[in-house]
């Protein structure tokens, strides 16, 4: 091979590798454009189904630790009646818990946080004035199941629209964004128990849940309406 040939060879092959790695890093960035564009659409399916679910509402039996109110939240879990099963298909309905889970204690963001689940569960319904004290019917079936809707989230919580603090935040010219804002977290109470005792107020302020956090580094939010369930 002469001196001129090999330069050749040394310049195609410079060539090649620069081709090589460039296509390589627009594999890497497609992959990950895709695996975001993926999970995007996990947490849209999520939200969708839980709007479902909590569209279809049924007052047909008293949830919650007081058992006085058709739905109920606290700050660990959203409890109301579906007829629209997931879980149990040929069911007409079922009482629905949607919780958190802590997914290992060890396992943490790298500014601490704690990484849990959003889990959805379906409970069969037989008598409508009491919820199944049994995990299993005469038949040995399963009384209740879980899924994960979510995993790999932080910062989960369950927060409530209250426009009457917002208002008094403005009205005291308070600028702090998480004072302005209409939601706050959940308190160790029932949102319809809270409105059972404003009886005396003139005006009734349109209510609502949402469920909030982040997922591998997309902040998500599902908002449920609060109104009357048929």
């Amino acid at each position: 091979m002469t001196l001129m040939e090999m330069l050749i060879a040394i310049t195609l092959l410079a060539t090649l590798t620069g081709l090589l790695s460039s296509l390589w890093g627009q594999l890497g960035d497609w992959a990950r454009q895709n695996q975001f564009a993926g999970e995007s659409l996990e947490i849209q399916r999520a939200i969708g189904f839980l709007d479902e679910q909590w569209g279809s509402r049924r007052a047909v039996l008293r949830v919650g630790e007081e058992g006085k109110n058709s739905w109920d939240v606290t700050p660990e879990e959203l409890q109301f009646v579906t007829s629209t099963p997931a879980l149990f298909p040929d069911w007409p309905l079922v009482a629905v818990r949607v919780t958190f889970e802590i997914e290992d204690s060890l396992r943490r963001t790298a500014d601490g946080r704690q990484f849990a689940k959003l889990l959805y569960e379906e409970t069969r319904l037989i008598d409508m004035s009491t919820m199944p004290d049994q995990p299993r019917d005469a038949l040995g079936r399963d009384m209740s199941s879980r899924i994960t809707l979510l995993d790999d989230c932080v910062e989960l919580r369950f927060e409530q629209l209250d426009l009457r603090s917002a208002a008094r935040a403005r009205a005291r010219g308070l600028a702090d964004e998480e004072e302005l804002s209409p939601w706050r977290p959940v308190e160790a109470r029932s949102l319809l128990h809270e409105a059972l005792r404003e009886e005396e107020d003139e005006v009734a302020l349109p209510r609502a849940i949402r469920i909030r956090g982040e997922r591998r580094g997309e902040e998500f939010a599902c908002e449920l309406i609060a109104e009357a369930s048929r």
